[in-house]
């Protein structure tokens, strides 16, 4: 699907656009992805990193997007023994049980 350079600058903001450390971040919530209840209730702050295609590379293309993602429901990936600001830890009453890499697993209920 190809987009206008109109619809590519929409899609690549989401929230307020700031600068921190010289990298452009998309703040969609305001939370700190080192400390995931941030965000309060079954939800966690996420430091997701963004990637363009040449369709989309026009305008501002901030290189991360920090906002509050639901915590690991059944099925979803999470880290076994660390914490990351990239996927978020099983939700109340799940847990993580470890894959074939054993660092990386699924949300499974207790």
């Amino acid at each position: 699907m190809w987009l206008s350079k109109d619809k590519a600058i929409e899609s690549n903001i989401n929230g307020e656009l700031l600068t921190e450390h010289g990298d452009l971040i998309d703040y969609v919530d305001k939370c700190n992805p080192k400390h995931h209840n941030s965000c309060g209730g079954d939800k966690c702050c996420l430091k997701e990193s963004l990637t363009y295609t040449p369709e989309t590379a026009v305008g501002p293309m901030p290189r991360y997007r920090i906002s509050c993602q639901p915590r690991g429901v059944k099925g979803k990936p999470c880290f076994v023994h660390k914490d990351s600001v990239e996927v978020c830890p099983c939700a109340k009453n799940m847990f993580c049980v470890p894959g074939v890499l054993h660092y990386l697993g699924t949300c499974y209920p207790k």
